[in-house]
């Protein structure tokens, strides 16, 4: 027939790898990747190596868990974009207050800021990790040949870190279409409001898809940043669909889903029209609890 019979040229990739392929690509930098595990042996040797200047630190180093702890606090401040000044203009800033209430938040921060900058010190230059990658890989999106003229699909995301908005920035400088799927209900009045008017302050915090419209909403921002052209918006189900396609072969789910999060009395008749529907689709399982 005339569908296609096969495609070459798929790359399927996280964050991750796709920074590690645009750098093996562009071949820089050529430096020992960093496990989770070597990472967390340089920070129980820089705890030690720094002792005597930690206020907070010092005390519960030894304690079972905090390396790890630790790793994670490094990892999101590399991924938030956020440096061991601004950890430490921050602490400053908590002790200017006079607050004692805040004190040990200062200490921490403190801490932190001598911890992250001691790491950044011993691994520039010698070691590469997960998010030195991504900084990296953005500033040679246009030094890659398969990135340039590309198509690019994201699919899987409600959010990104400060990090990867950057690389995904560099990727509509370079793509030719970048797609990107969410999960949001186009009908409700949150998300109309939002696509008309373009203002956050519109949607409700307490909407099931708030995260996802600031999502939404932030990627247009960002596409118009890099004066890239915003196509118009797929919509699933199309309009001329009745249903989700999921649900065509089963009424009771269809209902359900249209019903499951709506308040309504016993008097609202809705419980009967669902009490008369067939429940081909529905399985209800009870399990034991331990």
């Amino acid at each position: 027939g005339g569908g296609i019979s096969g495609f070459s040229r798929v790359h399927i990739l996280s964050f991750e790898r796709l920074s590690q392929k645009i750098l093996i690509e562009t071949g820089l930098p050529n430096l020992p990747r960093l496990s989770e595990i070597a990472r967390q042996m340089i920070l129980r040797r820089l705890l030690q190596a720094n002792h005597d200047q930690l206020q907070v630190f010092s005390k519960v180093s030894q304690s079972a868990g905090f390396i790890g702890k630790l790793s994670n606090m490094i990892q999101e401040c590399r991924q938030y974009q956020k440096t061991a000044e601004q950890l430490n203009d921050k602490a400053n800033d908590i002790i200017a207050e006079n607050n004692t209430v805040r004190l040990p938040l200062a200490k921490k921060l403190c801490d932190l800021s001598i911890i992250y900058q001691a790491y950044i010190q011993a691994t520039d230059g010698i070691f590469i990790d997960n998010e030195a990658s991504l900084d990296i890989a953005a500033t040679q999106c246009s030094a890659s040949t398969f990135l340039h003229d590309c198509t690019v699909f994201i699919d899987g995301f409600s959010g990104y870190t400060p990090q990867q908005y950057h690389l995904l920035s560099k990727l509509f400088q370079v793509s030719r279409n970048t797609f990107i799927t969410l999960c949001l209900d186009p009908r409700t009045k949150n998300f109309i409001d939002l696509d008309q008017t373009g203002d956050m302050a519109q949607v409700s915090v307490m909407d099931y898809f708030h995260s996802t419209i600031a999502f939404y909403q932030r990627l247009k921002l960002l596409a118009k940043d890099e004066d890239s052209n915003i196509l118009p918006s797929i919509q699933l189900p199309l309009e001329n669909a009745k249903v989700m396609p999921r649900f065509a072969e089963s009424d009771a789910l269809t209902a359900i889903e249209a019903n499951l999060f709506k308040q309504y009395t016993a008097s609202s008749g809705v419980l009967t029209s669902l009490h008369a529907l067939p429940a081909e689709g529905v399985v209800v399982v009870e399990a034991d609890t331990c």
